[in-house]
């Protein structure tokens, strides 16, 4: 903001100014921050050949392919469906488990009459 506008113009202006300033200080520092990630990540990924005792051969894990999904583009009404989808297999699963284990007992004549 230039001292002609502070002194001389509208006096909501600061607000706005300092509430731009404040976004931008943001921006950077979720700037800083993501690429401080991809640091940590690519640090971790070539840890077990800078290890001392590493053993030969050891390679580092490939850098990632492409960047961190900040935005996830699934909507709640999806993710929704992936759960249930998820729990009527994982339900599935364990029914037929439960079918295969007393099947198991039965035929070994064992069971709760004895």
């Amino acid at each position: 903001m230039t001292y002609d506008q502070f002194w001389n113009e509208d006096c909501e202006l600061v607000k706005f100014y300092r509430k731009a300033a404040q976004i931008r200080q943001d921006l950077k520092n979720q700037d800083a921050w993501l690429q401080g990630a991809y640091f940590y990540e690519a640090l971790v990924d070539a840890a077990p050949i800078l290890r001392a005792f590493a053993k030969k051969g050891t390679k580092p894990i490939p850098y990632r392919e492409e960047p961190f999904d900040l935005f996830s583009k699934q909507d709640k009404k999806k993710q929704k469906e992936v759960q249930e989808k998820n729990d009527n297999k994982a339900k599935t699963f364990m029914e037929a488990f439960a079918i295969a284990t007393n099947k198991k007992f039965q035929e070994k004549g064992g069971g709760v009459n004895g």
